[in-house]
C-alpha cells in the first residue's frame, strides 16, 4: 500500500483534483528550484528530471516534481528513518512556498 501527498501551489481544497490531474495549470511552480531543494536537503537522489527517489530495506519515499504540483509518495514502512525523510520532504515543501495536501485525511499538512 503506498500513501500520497501532494505539494500544489495554491491553498484551495476544491482545486487539488484539477492541479494534479493537470487541468488547472493556472500556478506552475518553479521545478528546478524545488527539485534543488529536495535533493540538498531530504536525502532523494536522482537527476534533474525523473522520479527523486530514497530507497532503504523494502522503504521508500519517491517524489515526483512536475509543472503544476508535486506528488510524495511512499509505502507503509516501518523504519524512524523513513518517517524522517517523508517530514524533511514536506517541510521542505512548504518551504518552497507549496501547501502539502493530504488526500487520504482530505486534509492540508500539517493538520
Amino acid at each position: 500500500m503506498s500513501i500520497n501527498y501532494y505539494g500544489v501551489p495554491v491553498r484551495d481544497a476544491r482545486r487539488v483534483g484539477a492541479i494534479v490531474e493537470g487541468e488547472d495549470v493556472a500556478n506552475l511552480i518553479d521545478e528546478a528550484r524545488v527539485r534543488k531543494a529536495l535533493r540538498a536537503y531530504c536525502s532523494l537522489q536522482g537527476s534533474e528530471r525523473g522520479t527523486l527517489k530514497w530507497e532503504t530495506n523494502g522503504e521508500y519515499v519517491y517524489v515526483d516534481v512536475l509543472a503544476n504540483h508535486v506528488l510524495v509518495t511512499h509505502n507503509t514502512g516501518r523504519g524512524s528513518a523513513q518517517v524522517e525523510v517523508v517530514m524533511s520532504v514536506l517541510e521542505q515543501l512548504g518551504a518552497c512556498g507549496l501547501f502539502v495536501y493530504d488526500p487520504q485525511r482530505g486534509n492540508w499538512f500539517p493538520g
